[in-house]
């Protein structure tokens, strides 16, 4: 009798690809919101809730999507069972990193609400720990696929992280965009806020 030794592998589709966006969209735009609160850079204080309020509703498509994907998605719930929770798994860790992350970036960006700097701060940083973990274990997820070569090499992590903060960047430039345009001049989010040059905000009667 011969072996049959063929994998009949499913391949990762779309809904994966948004996810691995989503999260470094998300991980990106939190990054810029924590400059003012947790860095000290005063000038993106203005940007701080919007941005984490962005990155809070790009994470939470995130479990959608996933549960979405699965072959049976009434089981979700198994990953967060401690009798199928494994160490030596990425997506076990995921699924503690996707489930915790939100939740800390609520809890900054109600102090940030509040204008209270030293919890701000502290909630900053731990979501700054939970954003880059969670966009780090997307890229050893990728790292330990051999079906894909450009991202099956140790360097996959860092260069989810280098794609997190320029997607990110990206979306939080359109997103305060769009959110000039309904704001009056004063409270508008200006070009230098990003280039670094002097100019007329983003918005209606903008320079670029």
């Amino acid at each position: 009798m011969l072996d049959y030794q063929v994998f009949h592998t499913i391949p990762w589709g779309m809904r994966i690809a948004i996810y691995f966006w989503l999260v470094g969209a998300s991980a990106g735009s939190f990054v810029i919101s924590s400059l003012g609160w947790v860095f000290g850079v005063k000038k993106y204080k203005p940007i701080a809730l919007p941005a984490s309020i962005t990155a809070i509703i790009l994470l939470l498509i995130v479990p959608i999507i996933l549960i979405l994907d699965l072959g049976k998605p009434e089981r979700f719930w198994y990953l967060l069972r401690p009798d199928f929770w494994h160490a030596s798994s990425p997506m076990a860790w995921g699924t503690l990193l996707i489930s915790a992350y939100p939740g800390a970036m609520l809890i900054y960006s109600w102090f940030v609400y509040k204008e209270n700097e030293f919890q701000a701060k502290v909630w900053g940083i731990l979501s700054i720990i939970l954003a880059v973990s969670t966009h780090w274990y997307t890229g050893i997820v990728m790292a330990l696929n051999p079906s894909r070569e450009i991202n099956h090499t140790s360097l996959a992590p860092i260069l989810f992280l280098t794609g997190a903060f320029v997607s990110g960047i990206g979306f939080l430039i359109i997103v305060l965009f769009i959110r000039n345009l309904f704001l009056p001049a004063d409270k508008q989010v200006g070009v230098e806020m990003f280039t670094g040059r002097h100019g007329k905000a983003y918005g209606r009667g903008s320079c670029i």
